[in-house]
């Protein structure tokens, strides 16, 4: 079985601006890592992580983890 993640889980997990938010959205990963969950990406998310992150951090650090979550 697959599940859909919104961009916006990820970027919580990254940028640590809302402790519970962040919480919350670690504790999802968490979860489906540990079940038989594939996660699948929205069209868009690759685009719309970049996007979100460019904004808060620098380029090259946007590209490592842009790719590292892509991979």
């Amino acid at each position: 079985m697959s599940v859909v993640i919104d961009t916006s889980v990820f970027v919580d997990t990254i940028l640590e601006y809302d402790e519970h938010r962040t919480k919350i959205a670690e504790d999802l990963l968490e979860i489906i890592q540990n079940s038989s969950l594939e996660i699948v990406a929205p069209f868009l998310f690759k685009v719309e992580l970049a996007g979100i992150l460019s904004r808060k951090l620098p380029r090259n650090r946007v590209k490592l983890i842009v790719k590292d979550i892509i991979e």
